[in-house]
């Protein structure tokens, strides 16, 4: 799900009925699992994949989940302790880099406090901010290091990959992702930029086939 801000530990959860939830070291050590609570499943939907985010101070992180019978939430837990909610409806959550703040995807807009799909938390969930210029076609790929925007794309061809300034709503065009092969390619997906924005990844999604002509049929 996520690596630690030390890079010491690999955060990820055990697939099965009830999910677990375990921390591996990335080095010498045993792993090491954590309380789930209620939590049964770990990720948005079963479309959204399973991730999570640190707390800059490596002792807690954010995830969305869900319960038996409710639907998926945003949680904060620490390393000792259990999940907490502090947003309901919530598809995928990340931190902010100061761990001021978290900002979350909800399923629905008008299934948000502050009535847009994508809003601004406090760490304890207290309080919430919309965040308005962002929509479902964006995917969130980061913050920025100042913690006053997030870098943002669009998976349909060609792929933007943009800043985005929560304050103002301006978007600013990082680069254009386009694949060098575009046979059969339908969008790129799982983008990741590093702190130098020239430094980043991807993958894309392909879907091949084959054309037959079929001659004398009756």
């Amino acid at each position: 799900m996520a690596l630690s801000p030390d890079g010491k530990w690999a955060l990820a959860f055990v697939p099965g009925l009830r999910e677990r939830l375990v921390l591996y070291p990335t080095g010498a050590g045993e792993s090491r699992q954590l309380d789930s609570g209620p939590i049964q499943h770990y990720g948005g939907t079963s479309t959204i994949a399973a991730v999570a985010s640190w707390f800059p101070d490596g002792r807690r992180f954010v995830f969305c989940g869900t319960e038996p019978g409710r639907d998926s939430r945003c949680y904060v837990q620490a390393l000792d302790g259990s999940p907490r909610s502090i947003a309901d409806h919530a598809l995928a959550a990340a931190v902010s880099p100061d761990g001021r703040r978290v900002l979350v995807q909800h399923s629905e807009a008008s299934a948000s406090p502050a009535g847009s799909l994508y809003a601004l938390y406090d760490a304890d969930g207290a309080s919430s901010q919309s965040v308005n210029g962002l929509d479902k076609n964006d995917t969130v790929i980061r913050w920025t290091s100042d913690s006053r925007s997030v870098i943002v794309s669009h998976g349909l061809l060609p792929a933007r990959v943009e800043q985005f300034d929560l304050a103002t709503g301006r978007r600013t065009l990082i680069r254009v992702i386009e694949p060098m092969n575009p046979a059969g390619a339908v969008r790129v997906v799982w983008i990741t930029v590093a702190n130098d924005p020239d430094v980043y990844a991807y993958t894309v999604r392909q879907q091949l086939s084959q054309l037959f002509l079929i001659q004398g049929a009756r």
